[in-house]
Parts: C-alpha cells; sequence; structure tokens
C-alpha cells in the first residue's frame, strides 16, 4: 500500500448573520439563512450490471446555516445528476444543520433505476421554511476529534475507504454516530466522498474508537474494478453527524 500525505480539515466555519430588511417575512428569513454552496460535485465508480455498466455516484456539497441562534431542522433537499447531455437521476432526502454551521454533505445516490451513463455535474436544491427553525446551542462538531486518517484501496471492490480513530470529547455519550468524508486534491478538487455508519456501540467521553468510511470516486483503470489512489497530497474533510 503506498502511504500518502493526508491533511485532516475538522473545521466549523462561522459568520454573523445578515440582518434581514423588516418586510422580509419569517419564511424569506428561513430560506435566506440556510444555503447550498459551491462547489457541487460528483463522484462515481462504475461496477456491472445486465447488459453493460452502470454508476455508484455521490453528490459532493455544503450547506450554511448563517442563523446564530436557531438549528434548521430536517430541510428537504433534492438532488439531481447530469450526464451524456440528459439527467440521470432525481433524489430527495432531509438535513439538519445547527447555527451557524456550515456542513459536509457526501449523499449517495442509491434510489430509482441504475445510473447507465458517466455521471458529468450535479445539482442541489434546498427548501427551508421557518416552521423547521429550533432553538439550539452550537453544533457539537468541536466536540469531535479525527485521527490516525489513511486512505486505502483494498483491491477487491470498487470503493475505497478512509480510516482512523474518532473520539467524542464533547460531555455525555453519542449513540448513533455516521462519518461523511471528502478526499480532495490541493486545489480542492473532490476526487472521493462517501458516508458510513460507526458501528461502536455507545461511543464514551474521550474513549478513542476505530472507523472506516467507505468512498465512492478515483480512477478506475479497468471499468467495473477496483480503482488506484491518486498521486500526491490528498486532504480528508469530514463531518461527524450524531443526535444530541
Amino acid at each position: 500500500m503506498i502511504r500518502r500525505t493526508l491533511a485532516l480539515v475538522i473545521a466549523l466555519i462561522s459568520a454573523t448573520a445578515t440582518l434581514a430588511a423588516p418586510s422580509q417575512t419569517s419564511s424569506a428569513l428561513a430560506q435566506a439563512a440556510v444555503t447550498v454552496l459551491d462547489p457541487i460535485s460528483v463522484v462515481s465508480n462504475s461496477y456491472e450490471r445486465a447488459g453493460g455498466y452502470a454508476y455508484d455516484a455521490v453528490v459532493v456539497f455544503s450547506v450554511r446555516n448563517s442563523n446564530p441562534t436557531q438549528a434548521a431542522v430536517n430541510v428537504p433537499f433534492r438532488v439531481t445528476i447530469q450526464g451524456g447531455g440528459t439527467q440521470l437521476y432525481d433524489g430527495q432526502d432531509t438535513i439538519t444543520v445547527w447555527p451557524n454551521e456550515t456542513r459536509l454533505v457526501a449523499f449517495r445516490a442509491l434510489d430509482g433505476p441504475p445510473i447507465d451513463t458517466p455521471p458529468e455535474s450535479a445539482s442541489v436544491q434546498v427548501y427551508p421554511s421557518s416552521s423547521m427553525l429550533r432553538a439550539a446551542g452550537p453544533s457539537s462538531q468541536a466536540g469531535w476529534s479525527v485521527t490516525n486518517t489513511n486512505i486505502r484501496c483494498p483491491g477487491v471492490s470498487i470503493e475505497c475507504e478512509v480510516i482512523g480513530d474518532l473520539t467524542w470529547t464533547g460531555s455525555g455519550t453519542r449513540r448513533p454516530v455516521s462519518i461523511s468524508a471528502a478526499i480532495t486534491l490541493d486545489d480542492g478538487t473532490v476526487i472521493a466522498a462517501g458516508t458510513s455508519q460507526i458501528n461502536a456501540g455507545v461511543l464514551e467521553t474521550g474513549a478513542a474508537t476505530p472507523f472506516r468510511a467507505s468512498v465512492r470516486g478515483f480512477d478506475q483503470p479497468v471499468a467495473a474494478r477496483a480503482p488506484t489512489l491518486t498521486d500526491g497530497s490528498l486532504t480528508v474533510k469530514t463531518y461527524i453527524e450524531s443526535p444530541p
């Protein structure tokens, strides 16, 4: 296995909420507070299916909640994937974003018919409303520590994986826990991403837990076969999700 230089990035981006004009409604304020940030990326790996190949795709983006005191809870969002001059996928899910938080999302296109054309681009739309805003404390991201990360491609499947140690340093316990990971080049280009559950039971404060997150992406020298790691320095960005 070839070692790669990894730079771990776990960052909370804070900003002051923009004051609304008096004529704005509460729904307009909610829409202004929750936004999808560019860039939006799509990565995929091909796999064999009857009649040819299909593509296991992950759309990677960030969502910002600029409200300083209210969380945006279960906000619906829609993801579409394009390729070959046509729309390949149209799916939906929900997301929760804490006050003054920018969070990473790695959305895997699992539902719907197989994607049989290489994905080239994606779009994301969020649908916030005032009824989804809840008074809440700050994000728990500062309470998570991710260390000893490495990326490897085992060579026996179409996905690679990020491994490392996850530690909860906040108060109380955490369960369930999932981790989203995006792997980027030095210029910020996303080349692989995914989200995985941490199957470690209850996470106690201060106890390190090994994790493994499957990611789609990287180059496949042969279609529907194992991908290979990219040369050069790679950065792993993560977001840990767990209910308070």
